[in-house]
């Protein structure tokens, strides 16, 4: 339980987007869709709880939280907002396994900038000698958004972000504390997705960016790192 002030966050493409599309005198006052901006934000009357579960060879953990947010740059006073998930973890004969689902739910003008989402990943991979080879497959997407939202000039609500992809990777154990991974992972985003500003990004009919597909190779406890979109 608690009460958290002075805190700031990145405000969604989404907002950006929607912000553009009012007349000059009814916008906030933030940059055009593909650049960075920050609000501040008070969360008040926080109240959560976490719990896990661990036996042998399999973990399992659950967490909710509640709270009222408040950010004067969008307007947005005492709107509650709810988070919720659930994981566990798997390390059997060679075979280890990650998975968490989350659902995250908020009212008023806040939904503006962090609308209704759930999503999910689940990892599965096998360890022999130094190497271990993983498949993760992940998908974020709408939670049912309020169908009115209010806030400062009655804004929409936000639009979730929505895609889902497969990555496919190797991890190799250098000794001393440090691993070399390497992963290729195809995204297949639903409108822009996690990807940000695509105001100059060919798109589909629809508005869809397409599939993408990246390749990263980085060494972990080194300090060193190489990534190569």
């Amino acid at each position: 339980m608690g009460t958290s002030r002075g805190q700031s966050t990145v405000v969604p493409q989404g907002a950006l987007e929607i912000n553009q599309a009012f007349p000059p005198d009814q916008q906030f006052a933030f940059g055009l869709p593909g650049s960075v901006e920050f609000v501040d934000f008070e969360a008040q009357n926080l109240v959560g709880i976490n719990s896990s579960l661990n036996w042998d060879h399999f973990s399992v953990r659950a967490g909710f939280l509640s709270i009222e947010v408040s950010a004067d740059a969008l307007g947005v006073s005492q709107e509650d907002a709810e988070f919720r998930s659930v994981g566990g973890t798997m390390d059997l004969n060679n075979f280890i396994g990650y998975a968490e689902y989350f659902e995250r739910e908020i009212e008023g003008g806040a939904n503006l900038g962090f609308p209704n989402q759930k999503g999910y990943y689940a990892t599965l991979g096998y360890r022999f000698g130094k190497w271990m080879p993983h498949l993760t497959y992940a998908k974020l997407d709408e939670n049912g958004s309020p169908n009115s939202c209010g806030g400062v000039g009655q804004f929409p609500c936000g639009e979730a972000l929505k895609q889902d992809s497969i990555t496919l990777g190797v991890r190799y154990e250098l000794g001393a504390g440090a691993a070399l991974k390497a992963e290729v992972q195809r995204v297949n985003p639903d409108g822009r997705g996690l990807f940000t500003g695509y105001t100059n990004t060919p798109v589909d009919n629809q508005g869809n960016l397409g599939d993408r597909l990246l390749v990263a190779a980085h060494v972990l406890g080194q300090g060193a790192r190489r990534q190569t979109p």
